[in-house]
């Protein structure tokens, strides 16, 4: 546990290395050659001058085998003399950590334990287990405790950060169960060995870290999925942060899904709360793997966190929210791991809506449904109007404050608005839906909304719109978030939902039957605002 005084030094350090100019993505690396360099200026009988600290400097830069990321003397010296060889370069490190955005994602005290829940003790041979820990500089905060408290296990920390692989070196000086390489998980043959249990946060999202031809999807996070369970010995297991994404999106996710199912065994699926990490409003579910498929039953799980006294703040404590199982037969027949699915089925309307003789199909089967367009410039002007969030209301499309834009009908051809598209927001705070009408000019969708374009000979848009405003169809909306406090929706995923399809002729009754007490609600309120407004004008006259 830091002292005051020595979480002030850590600060002053970091201050020091911000007034120098340095990209805070480089911090962790500055910290490790200036405290390094004090550390060979104490062995020397150097007087510590400017001259002697860039000398320390170059020859610890060429120790390492590092980058020589200060530009001058000066620079260097400012950062030099606020650093003292009493730092403990552990704490530092989770210091910088927990100032910089860069580092949002990683695992933390309290997220450590859920990652650990599963790894068993020596076998009954008293073999040691082979433990990966993937994209080590995820566990900076943790790395030490964990090769600690887990002496009968075996650590490789993977880690392509030169400065961190360094760093590593003398956090876990004293460790001998623990081995750092520089090898990157999102390349296909980064290790020859396999391992009995792997720990893994990947970075989410990108798609530039590996070449795609030996994987089934090009995102980071999947590629290391896949990769990692490659690295798995028979009665191993991958423990792995996922996004959202992962667990119901489709196309080639809905593929890695299948591969992972037909190959391995999913143990169990932990949603976690929003606070789990720093600064992210992604939704982020924990999942174990085994490395042989011969399980029956999946453990769902949904956290809850404690501790938060603000959105910002991450969460101290977890306690179980929900917890159930579905057997994997079961898990394959869904084809995604949407646990909110999973939580919703077990209720009386999910059930009832699964059970329901209504005939269903996927939306993409009887829909077109594309993301409005990117617009850059607006112009009040311009003959084209620009549909965004604020416009879609609970049950009609407002036009009133439309944005503009001026632009030849050939770039906007297809994202033109037509009769009967459905719209709905990919992003926001709050769902809801609405038909768009021809209006006396061309209208597009913003890349804010979703169109849903439906097959009026298969469904009509009126009768897509009441169910998505139905409890089981928000249900299932929110089930394909990928935000934990806002939405966040591809537009891809809503092809895989279900939605019910009656017959035509009753679809027409649905409807009718909508639109004509809409109308009579809109009436009575509007009938009822007067008569109120008559009746003060009549009581304030005094």
């Amino acid at each position: 546990m830091l002292t005051q005084e020595q979480a002030k030094k850590q600060d002053l350090l970091i201050d020091a290395m911000h007034y120098a100019g340095l990209s805070p993505d480089i911090w962790l690396g500055a910290g490790f050659i200036a405290f390094q360099s004090k550390c060979l200026m104490a062995e020397t009988d150097k007087e510590e001058t400017k001259e002697s600290a860039w000398w320390a400097m170059g020859t610890i830069v060429a120790d390492f085998g590092m980058a020589r990321i200060f530009d001058t003397p000066d620079q260097f010296y400012s950062i030099y003399r606020v650093m003292d060889t009493d730092l403990d370069l552990g704490s530092f490190a989770v210091r910088v950590v927990q100032k910089h955005d860069k580092y949002a994602m990683y695992v933390s005290d309290t997220l450590l334990p859920e990652y650990t829940r599963h790894l068993p003790k020596k076998n009954k041979k008293g073999k040691r287990r082979n433990v990966l820990v993937a994209d080590g500089e995820r566990f900076i905060p943790v790395i030490r405790q964990l090769a600690e408290e887990r002496d009968d296990c075996d650590f490789t920390i993977a880690t392509v950060d030169q400065f961190i692989e360094a760093l590593f070196e003398v956090m876990l000086k004293g460790c001998s169960n623990t081995r750092v390489i520089s090898q990157s998980i999102y390349r296909y043959d980064f290790l020859p060995e396999k391992f009995d249990y792997i720990l893994a946060l990947p970075v989410f999202g990108m798609k530039n870290l590996t070449d795609e031809e030996h994987f089934i999807c090009k995102e980071s996070d999947a590629v290391a999925l896949e990769n990692l369970l490659l690295h798995l010995n028979k009665d191993g297991r991958l423990v792995i942060t996922v996004p959202g994404r992962i667990t119901f999106g489709q196309g080639r996710t809905e593929n890695l899904r299948a591969f992972v199912q037909s190959m391995y065994q999913i143990e169990e699926i932990t949603e976690l709360p929003s606070g789990t990490f720093k600064a992210t409003g992604i939704k982020t579910y924990l999942m174990t793997i085994g490395g042989t498929n011969k399980g029956d039953d999946v453990s769902v799980r949904r956290l809850a966190g404690i501790g938060q006294k603000n959105k910002r703040d991450m969460v101290s404590e977890f306690k179980v929210e929900d917890e159930t199982f579905v057997l994997a037969s079961e898990l394959d027949d869904m084809g995604d791991w949407n646990v909110d699915r999973i939580f919703s089925q077990q209720d009386e309307e999910w059930v009832k809506f699964r059970d329901t003789n209504i005939r269903k199909e996927t939306l993409g089967d009887v829909a077109e449904i594309f993301r409005g367009k990117l617009i850059s410039k607006k112009d009040k002007s311009g003959s084209i109007g620009v549909l965004n969030i604020s416009n879609i209301g609970d049950y009609e499309i407002s036009f009133e404050g439309i944005d503009h834009i001026e632009e030849s009908e050939r770039k906007i051809g297809n994202y033109i608005l037509q009769e009967g598209d459905l719209i709905i927001p990919a992003r926001g705070t709050a769902m809801r839906c609405a038909v768009f009408r021809p209006q006396s000019f061309i209208c597009i969708a913003s890349s804010n909304l979703i169109v849903i374009r439906t097959n009026p000979k298969m469904l009509l848009p009126e009768y897509l719109k009441i169910f998505l405003d139905s409890p089981i169809g928000r249900k299932i909306i929110i089930s394909m978030q990928q935000g934990t406090t806002t939405i966040n929706l591809n537009y891809k995923d809503l092809a895989g939902m279900e939605v019910p399809m009656p017959a035509l002729s009753e679809q027409k009754k649905s409807v009718e039957l909508y639109e004509a007490e809409y109308a009579f609600y809109r009436e009575s309120i509007e009938k009822a605002e007067t008569r109120w407004n008559e009746t003060l004008q009549r009581l304030y006259k005094f």
